[in-house]
C-alpha cells in the first residue's frame, strides 16, 4: 500500500458504482477492520501484468496501484460486469465485488487464530443490510482480474495474511 486511501480525493456527489462504494466504505469503516478502504479500482496494465489501480481524482493524470503489503489491511471495490436497467428503466443494477487483503496479526493482535471468516461475516452483513443481493464469497481466488496478485496468491494469502472477495449486485434508482 504505497499511499493511504485518504490521499484520494473523494467525489463531491458520487453516482452509480462510485456512490455504492462511497456509502459502503462509510459503513465498513465502522467495523474497524481495515486501515485503508479504497473506492472503485480499475484494471491497470504494465507489460503482461494487471493490477488494481485507482485514479487519485485530483485533476491530474495520477493513479495509484493498490497492492498488499505486510503493514496492515486494505479493501477496494471493482465493477464486475455491465450495469443494466431493470424492466421499467427506473433502476440500475450494478454488479460489484468487494476485495479484501489483511495481515491478521495487525488487524487484531489479541486473536491467536485465523479469524478470516469472522471478518467475512461482518462485511457480508454490512453489504446485505445495505441492499446487496446475489451475494457470493470467495477465499480461494479473490483477485482473478489481477495477474500481479494472482501470481503471488500463495504469498499473499499464507497466514498471517488473508484475503477474500464478496461479489454482489446492488440496484439503485436513476433519475428520469
Amino acid at each position: 500500500m504505497t499511499q493511504a486511501a485518504s490521499d484520494i480525493t473523494a467525489f463531491g456527489t458520487p453516482l452509480f458504482y462510485d456512490k455504492v462504494a462511497a456509502e459502503l466504505n462509510v459503513k465498513l469503516s465502522a467495523l474497524g477492520h481495515f486501515d485503508d478502504l479504497y473506492p472503485v479500482c480499475y484494471v491497470g496494465y504494465d507489460d503482461d501484468e494487471t493490477f488494481p489501480e485507482i485514479y487519485i481524482n485530483d485533476g491530474s493524470k495520477k493513479s495509484l496501484r493498490v497492492l498488499p503489503d505486510s503493514t496492515g489491511s486494505m479493501s477496494f471495490f471493482i465493477v464486475t460486469g455491465d450495469m443494466t436497467t431493470d424492466d421499467d428503466d427506473r433502476n440500475m443494477v450494478i454488479p460489484m465485488a468487494y476485495c479484501v487483503w489483511m495481515n491478521l496479526l495487525k488487524v487484531d493482535p489479541s486473536k491467536q487464530y485465523d479469524y478470516t471468516t469472522e471478518i467475512m461475516r461482518d462485511c457480508y452483513n454490512v453489504i446485505d443490510k445495505y441492499g446487496g443481493y446475489d451475494i457470493t464469497m470467495n477465499v480461494n481466488d479473490p483477485y482473478p482480474e489481477f495477474t500481479q496478485l494472482s501470481k503471488k496468491i500463495t504469498a499473499n494469502l499464507s497466514r498471517p495474511y488473508s484475503g477474500f472477495r464478496i461479489q454482489f449486485n446492488k440496484t439503485i434508482g436513476i433519475c428520469i
